[in-house]
């Protein structure tokens, strides 16, 4: 289950990093992916979706994933490895926030 949906998560995020590249620099700087919801916001709200599947925010698929792998941890008694899978989860999760908030909010070269 939890490996079906993470390579489709991973299929489409790297599917649409590719649908994105109008030029060869786009991809340069995340600067440049500031108000890319103004040049086509249909690819650009499919690049959230994904980046909050695979950051595990519910009610998307990624969350199920993780709470299953979670759930069979935690009845394994794993509970240190499931808590640093946790963690670093909740890290993963700002970087992908961070990164849908400079595709809808972000204005000016350096992305502020």
């Amino acid at each position: 289950f939890y490996i079906i949906f993470y390579i489709f998560m991973n299929i489409s995020f790297f599917a649409i990093i590719l649908l994105s590249k109008g030029n060869t620099d786009f991809l340069k700087y995340l600067a440049n992916w500031s108000f890319s919801s103004k040049r086509n916001y249909i690819l650009t709200l499919t690049f959230a979706l994904v980046l909050f599947s695979v950051g595990g925010v519910p009610p998307f698929a990624g969350f199920y994933s993780k709470l299953l792998v979670f759930l069979a941890l935690i009845s394994s008694s794993k509970i240190f490895t499931a808590a640093s899978i946790a963690l670093l989860s909740c890290v993963g999760c700002f970087y992908y926030i961070r990164l849908i908030k400079i595709f809808f909010f972000c204005t000016g070269k350096k992305g502020t």
